[in-house]
Order: structure tokens, then sequence, then C-alpha cells
């Protein structure tokens, strides 16, 4: 597990500067809390850029999984009409688009 610092909310507002240095310097991210909750982490450009790109392999693989519901012949009112404009809510969850 990455070691981690914590600093409040008023210690980032006072020190905001080298808090970002010491972050990028040591390549370790940094919990900021506040009334003793953490509330966001701060951390490496680097490392979001990882994330990043953790995260759109995912994407991609959720759509190859969403493809392979659709490789057998289905009839047509099996498929979602709305499946165009819809994709992210079918594949995903979440919301769907207003426009259908």
């Amino acid at each position: 597990m990455l070691h981690t610092q914590l600093i409040t909310a008023r210690k980032l507002l006072r020190n905001y500067k080298q808090v970002v240095e010491e972050v990028n310097r040591t390549k370790k991210p940094t919990i900021v809390t506040s009334n003793n909750e953490k509330q966001v982490a701060i951390i490496p450009v680097e490392d979001l850029q990882d994330l990043e790109k953790g995260k759109a392999q995912k994407s991609g693989q959720a759509l190859l999984n969403l493809s392979q519901l659709f490789d057998t012949p289905k009839k047509k009112s099996d498929t979602p009409k709305d499946l165009a404009t819809n994709h992210d809510y079918y594949a995903w969850g979440g919301e769907r688009n207003k426009k259908s």
C-alpha cells in the first residue's frame, strides 16, 4: 500500500505551495482532511494519468462485453430502440439521454 500523508484543509490553505512541492518531490499522495474526515487526495499528475489509462481500459473492456450481448442474431424487438442515443446507459447504467 502507498504511504500517504494526512494534512488538514487549514494547513493546505496556509502551505499550498509546500504541500504541492512535497507531493511532486516524493510522489506520495496526500489526503486532505476536514473535521477529521477524509475529503480529497492530492496526487502526482503521473498517478492521475495512470488512473485515467486504467479507467479507459476498463471502459474498453465493458464495450467488448456489451458487444458480446449482440453477437447472436436477435429479433429486432429485442434491441432497445434508443440504443444509439443511450448506449452509455445500457453499458454502465446511470441516466438516459433526454433525446430519444
